[in-house]
């Protein structure tokens, strides 16, 4: 059986986007949503190597690869391989997306944007 690790970050966004969701749009879509959240994980720790790599170029970062969850396809998966499964480093779109770029270094070119703060710019 393929081993699934979830980072507490990930955990966190999780359950904070099904508190959101039931507020927004009840129950039955926030079990839609765990559900498919949990079918992703299990797909990616079958095929961990299904995802496409995010193309950093950090070394803690190389590996890192991302899927979408189906049927909420504005939540990606970041991910990486393990021997035996998959471990989950964040879950959703923009804070993930923004996390990742704080984790790989060679993103950040000093550059600010127009507020005067860092632009995040995905590596290639």
């Amino acid at each position: 059986m393929p081993e699934i690790v979830v980072r507490a970050a990930a955990g966190r966004e999780i359950k904070a986007h099904g508190i959101y969701l039931e507020q927004h749009g009840g129950r039955e879509v926030v079990d839609r949503f765990l559900a498919a959240v949990n079918d992703t994980f299990g797909a990616l720790a079958t095929m961990p190597r299904m995802g496409p790599l995010c193309g950093f170029r950090r070394a803690a970062t190389r590996r890192l690869r991302r899927w979408p969850v189906k049927g909420f396809e504005n939540w990606t998966i970041f991910y990486q391989p393990k021997r035996n499964g998959i471990e989950v480093f964040t879950s959703s779109t923009a804070r993930a997306i923004s996390r990742v770029c704080w984790m790989d270094s060679c993103i950040f070119r000093g550059r600010l944007s127009p507020g005067g703060r860092r632009r995040c710019m995905m590596s290639k």
